[in-house]
């Protein structure tokens, strides 16, 4: 049996568990900071909606379920290969946010209403947003991507 030696950090004038001025004093309101930053909250990642697309763009994984079958669209999953080739949705076209640009006329030849998703809804938004800079119409983004797919639509689809 032995001790550890551990060395305090300085305290941050700012840190808002630490400081004198901390604005996190117990658990609960931890979960409340929490629910005002981006990233994961409470199992799935749930991201503000992207301030520079327009209203309409963004679409939930509810409402994507609900036209999946009901319309010709493609759905352009915009991770990378290797994430890509680990699971997706079945009919999904993968083009990698990186390779859009380059790869923009395999998309506009299709001339069919787009849905990008992504893992978590951050490529999918910017996918999007290139998509209508370069004029092409229709064009929406899954919210909260395969994570929130895996929490509200299909718990059997693989989480990584």
């Amino acid at each position: 049996c032995g001790f550890h030696n551990m060395k305090k950090p300085k305290k941050s004038p700012s840190c808002p568990v630490c400081s004198p001025n901390a604005k996190i004093r117990s658990m609960e309101d931890s979960k409340e900071d929490l629910l005002h930053s981006r990233g994961p909250v409470g199992g799935a990642c749930v991201l503000p909606p992207p301030a520079d697309l327009p209203e309409g763009v963004e679409i939930s994984c509810e409402d994507y379920v609900q036209l999946r079958e009901s319309m010709d669209h493609l759905l352009l999953d915009v991770r990378v290969t290797r994430q890509f080739d680990m699971c997706t949705l079945e009919g999904a076209v993968n083009i990698p946010v990186s390779q859009l640009k380059d790869r923009i006329q395999d998309v506009k030849d299709k001339n069919l209403p787009i849905y990008c998703l992504c893992r978590r809804g951050i490529a999918s938004a910017k996918a999007a947003r290139i998509l209508l800079d370069e004029g092409i119409p229709n064009v929406h983004h899954i919210r909260g991507g395969l994570t929130t797919w895996n929490a509200n639509i299909d718990r059997d689809f693989p989480k990584y």
